[in-house]
């Protein structure tokens, strides 16, 4: 650009060429030169594309989630037990909890407290059906969980946990958005 100035400054003060058509050229040599320097940014643009695509790649080659037979339907949950059952993670050595026998009720609420790391939302999952245990049994209404069909018996259960997300409106809109067809009660 600086070529340019000089230049057209003396093509200017020669008459050979107007002020206007050294500041076009100027311009036209900017937006050249912006589209230009531009395309050196488009591997940084890809970058993010080629992440998400890599996380998608693993997402889905994971393997569907085994699920048992057994329809729940709408059965009423009795009970759920847990059975000397011990959570943790693949590989030796990785236990976070062990030997868990509980067993809730219908009707009951029942609160897990503990410091962070202790297992509490390794046991809420595992209740879930969304983590299996290393050992142990789950039975709901005398059922081991891995015979039921997982999909109908979460439409039982829920879980609150301390890091809550409410959406703009009532708390019955927000239960709502999960269950359209609830009922006030």
């Amino acid at each position: 650009p600086a070529l340019v100035y000089g230049y057209g400054g003396y093509l200017v003060i020669q008459h050979r060429v107007s002020l206007g058509y050294v500041i076009a050229c100027l311009q036209y040599l900017g937006r050249s030169l912006g589209s230009v320097t531009s395309l050196g940014n488009i591997p940084m643009m890809f970058r993010p594309v080629f992440a998400h695509a890599e996380r998608l790649e693993r997402t889905l080659a994971i393997p569907p989630e085994s699920t048992g037979t057994i329809p729940l339907g709408m059965q009423r949950i009795q009970e759920i037990s847990l059975e000397d059952v011990s959570i943790g993670y693949d590989g030796p050595n990785s236990t976070l909890v062990s030997g868990i026998n509980l067993l809730i009720c219908a009707g009951e609420t029942i609160s897990l407290v503990g410091p962070s790391g202790s297992g509490k939302t390794s046991i809420a999952m595992v209740l879930c059906g969304l983590y299996r245990p290393q050992c142990g049994v789950i039975t709901v209404n005398r059922q081991p969980l891995t015979c039921l069909k997982l999909r109908d018996y979460r439409r039982h259960i829920s879980v609150v946990s301390n890091d809550d997300f409410v959406f703009q409106g009532t708390l019955l809109d927000n239960l709502l958005i999960a269950k359209p067809d609830a009922t006030p009660e």
